[in-house]
């Protein structure tokens, strides 16, 4: 739906008429006006159940990845403008202009499908001083940690985050609900990186191993080293170090070959390899492809249906739901389901063209 005027079309043209069963649907107008009273806790209530009943039926039994479940935290920007203001929108200024904007914070489960969104929690305006006014990610990122341990305790086995999230409070803060996590390092002052680094230089790699994806023939060498110091961390950190010599091949020959390296520091202890980790830190993108992306080319959640925030956060709660009820039908309750196939993008327009005809369609797919 790419905005309420088509909606306010799809309703006046019957297009929901088999659905509603005679029931006469509610205006624009009206669902505009619900959006901003609405009662927050209710739509967090229901992908709550939605979760809870996926946990039930064994949806995350095995894991998402190499039998752990594993969940990334990453942060979004929403509705830029340097003509809507808000007291309750974000600012920053560029050239002497003031840029409005929203960030939410999302937790989704990667790896394996389906992927599960286990919530999603707005930057908030601090009130004082204009130049520091705004909340930080990792303030948000904190206590939506937080509200998911209070409503499904332990949501996940490993969180895995970006750079930014390498702050000794966060890490603390994670580890106290009994969670690890794995984050990806790239500043190369902090101390615990150049201890890593001049222990990995005096030695061969730990692990040697190769993998292949699609035309590229990948050779990683991996270092650690365990209990290692952090400032203002309350446990020993595990510091791992990835390089990877990727040549890509074409009809069997090789036409490029580079190297990368990967530093990141993990609570994880031993008995999560090192190849698991690896695993997980490239996935960690799932949740900017898989979310973030469907969200806003598909469900067009970078459009301002409405104004204001406690609305907005209405309609990403609303498109939660929403986006996990689509990931278990496809993935669960359809049996024969293949993404490949069938992009996920052309079911739903199936579906859409379904409700608005009459005449019988063979079903694409069995359930």
């Amino acid at each position: 739906m790419p905005s309420f005027e088509r909606l306010e079309y799809w309703i006046r043209s019957g297009t929901f008429r088999g659905m509603t069963k005679g029931q006469q649907l509610p205006t624009v107008d009206t669902i505009r006006d619900s959006l901003k009273g609405a009662d927050l806790e209710q739509p967090q209530l229901m992908n709550e159940q939605i979760v809870n009943k996926a946990r039930r039926n064994k949806a995350l039994r095995e894991g998402t990845i190499d039998g752990w479940v594993v969940s990334a935290m990453d942060g979004v920007e929403l509705f830029e403008s340097v003509k809507k203001s808000s007291k309750e929108a974000l600012t920053r200024v560029i050239d002497g202009v003031t840029h409005y904007y929203y960030r939410f914070v999302g937790c989704m489960t990667i790896g394996k499908a389906p992927r599960i969104v286990w919530g999603m929690e707005p930057l908030k305006v601090r009130e004082g001083d204009s130049c520091q006014k705004d909340e930080g990610e990792i303030t948000a990122a904190k206590r939506l940690v937080e509200q998911l341990y209070k409503r499904f305790h332990h949501f996940t086995d490993i969180l895995v985050c970006d750079a930014l999230y390498a702050k000794a409070p966060f890490i603390n803060h994670v580890t106290r609900f009994h969670m690890d996590v794995i984050i990806r390092i790239k500043d190369m002052r902090l101390n615990i990186v150049k201890d890593a680094l001049g222990l990995f230089s005096k030695r061969n790699p730990d692990h040697i191993w190769t993998t292949k994806v699609k035309n590229q023939s990948i050779r990683i060498e991996a270092w650690e080293e365990y209990s290692m110091e952090m400032a203002h961390v309350n446990q020993g950190i595990r510091f791992i170090s990835f390089v990877e010599h990727i040549q890509t091949l074409r009809h069997g020959k090789i036409i490029k070959t580079e190297s990368k390296e990967i530093l990141l520091v993990t609570t994880c202890q031993e008995e999560v390899q090192a190849a698991s980790i690896r695993k997980m830190i490239h996935k960690r993108w799932d949740i900017e492809n898989c979310l973030f992306h469907q969200l806003k080319t598909h469900c067009h959640m970078d459009h301002r249906f409405v104004d204001g925030l406690h609305a907005i956060t209405a309609c990403i709660h609303l498109q939660i739901v929403a986006f996990n009820l689509w990931q278990l039908y496809l993935f669960r309750y359809l049996r024969q389901y293949d993404q490949k196939k069938h992009p996920q993008a052309a079911v739903a327009e199936r579906m859409r063209i379904e409700c608005e005809i009459d005449s019988e369609i063979p079903p694409l797919l069995s359930g």
